[in-house]
């Protein structure tokens, strides 16, 4: 009998342990999932609403298999002999798409140089002082997916 005691106190004891185990797991689950959730509704929504209002409606673009990103829907690739004016050094990106009125650019190389997140704030402070001389250069960086990312906008003296 005492034997038969032991062994429900036992069993009993190894249920509680695996409930424990299965609820704690479960609520990490249910967090990781929530993240997940908000991560791909941040991914999905392609129509993005500025500081002004103003909706944009934008889909991906696919550089290379490299990375993906969004751009206005209304944007288009730009072309040849205006990016020739808008880039005249000759050291133009592979990539341009811009609005109707070719006054807004989104540009964009692939090169076989990588990068590691902690030389991504270096790169764009050397960016900045090659583009001084334009109006409004500012930088930015943020973290997506432990990637670092970075971003520059300034206004070009280019027509």
């Amino acid at each position: 009998m005492l034997k038969n005691k032991k062994a429900k106190i036992i069993f009993y004891s190894v249920c509680a342990i695996i409930v424990v185990i299965c609820t704690t797991i479960t609520l990490l689950f249910n967090h990781k999932t929530k993240e997940l959730e908000q991560e791909s509704k941040n991914y999905n929504t392609f129509e993005i609403t500025l500081e002004d209002n103003t909706k944009i409606d934008t889909e991906y673009f696919n550089f290379e298999n490299a990375f993906y990103l969004k751009i206005p829907k209304t944007f288009k690739p730009m072309e040849t002999e205006i990016i020739d004016k808008k880039y005249p050094n000759g050291n133009a990106p592979k990539y341009v798409y811009t609005n109707e009125e070719t006054t807004v650019n989104i540009a964009a190389s692939i090169t076989d140089t990588t990068m590691e997140d902690h030389q991504i704030k270096e790169y764009l402070k050397t960016l900045e002082n090659t583009f001084k001389d334009f109006k409004e250069v500012k930088t930015n960086t943020f973290t997506r997916d432990k990637r670092t990312i970075g971003e520059i906008e300034f206004i070009s003296p280019a027509e």
